[in-house]
């Protein structure tokens, strides 16, 4: 469901139009999650993703680390 995209700064990200509220959440929980053991902390530790925009009709994930894939991974795995 979520793919990888460049950002207009040139960055790797997830950009969504019309997210859902339920997209939104998981979005927003799994970016910003802090718990160490947490498998969505561990699947970010590479990747470091950002929260760039969060609007209603607009979501932007930009990856500031080296390696998105371990997160969208877990993403496409955990979203249902």
């Amino acid at each position: 469901m979520f793919t990888l995209t460049k950002s207009r700064n040139n960055m790797l990200c997830i950009e969504i139009e019309n997210p859902t509220n339920k997209v939104r959440d998981f979005i927003r929980n799994a970016v910003m999650e802090n718990r160490i053991e947490h498998p969505a902390y561990i699947a970010s530790r590479n990747s470091t993703p950002f929260l760039q925009a969060d609007y209603p009709d607009y979501l932007l994930v930009e990856f500031w680390g080296r390696n998105p894939q371990p997160f969208m991974d877990y993403l496409n795995k955990t979203f249902k």
